[in-house]
This record gives structure tokens, C-alpha cells and sequence, in this order.
């Protein structure tokens, strides 16, 4: 939820967001189809998937694919890459 969450705000230009997506239908139905509410305390909730899922008649997946791009990833330790005449 947290993920579809930062892709809002990534498009919203009053936050000068500057993400630029494809123009594929089933990519915005699945990133403008959940519902969310918020809590007294500021909270913000986002429905479950399933109910998402429901409601589409299909898994979101093109919407899940670009979330995971938000995700924050572990840093890997660097590789030397060798590649033609330095392969051994």
C-alpha cells in the first residue's frame, strides 16, 4: 500500500512530481482503482488487494510492477565485470 501511495504522490504536480507513466489501460485502472480513507490521527489507509482484485476481475499486476520500482533496494556489493577479450 505504502508503494501505490508513493506513486500518487510521484504524479501529483503540486509536489512536483515528475513521473511520466505509458499511456496503458490496464496500468490505470490498476494504479486509480483503490479506495483509501483516512484516520483521525492522520493515518492513511488503503484498501486490501483483494478487494481490489474483486473489483478489477483481474490481479493488478501492471500497477504492482511499477510499485516495486518504489521500492527501496539493498545495496549490493560491487562486481569488477569483464566482458569479450577479458573472459577467461
Amino acid at each position: 500500500a505504502y508503494l501505490y501511495w508513493a506513486i500518487r504522490d510521484a504524479l501529483d504536480p503540486a509536489l512536483d512530481g515528475e513521473l511520466a507513466l505509458p499511456p496503458i489501460d490496464e496500468l490505470t485502472q490498476d494504479l486509480t482503482e483503490a479506495h483509501w480513507s483516512t484516520r483521525s490521527n492522520g493515518d492513511i489507509i488503503i484498501e486490501e488487494k483483494d478487494r481490489i482484485k474483486k473489483r478489477l476481475g483481474r490481479s493488478p499486476d501492471y500497477g504492482d510492477a511499477v510499485a516495486n520500482t518504489f521500492s527501496k533496494k539493498k545495496k549490493r556489493k560491487q562486481s569488477t565485470v569483464y566482458c569479450g577479450e577479458d573472459y577467461e
